[in-house]
């Protein structure tokens, strides 16, 4: 017994990434999203400022330094 599995993009999910690409859809959507995760960094790294050790900022993860004896 065979069988056979191909794992693809459907047509009609590559013909709507495809559209949105060519009508600026995408790109709209990729800059509100890092508008929003630059927001976040801010927020979060005024309210953590005295732990705040990295982040990136689009990212939606940092890390902090904790206090001597936290782990």
């Amino acid at each position: 017994m065979f069988s056979t599995t191909v794992w693809s993009a459907t047509p009609l999910m590559a013909e709507i990434a495809a559209r949105w690409i060519e009508d600026g859809t995408f790109g709209r959507t990729v800059e509100r999203e890092r508008e929003e995760a630059t927001a976040r960094v801010r927020m979060a790294k005024r309210i953590l400022a005295g732990y705040w050790k990295k982040g990136h900022r689009y990212g939606l993860a940092v890390w902090l330094e904790l206090p001597v004896g936290w782990t």
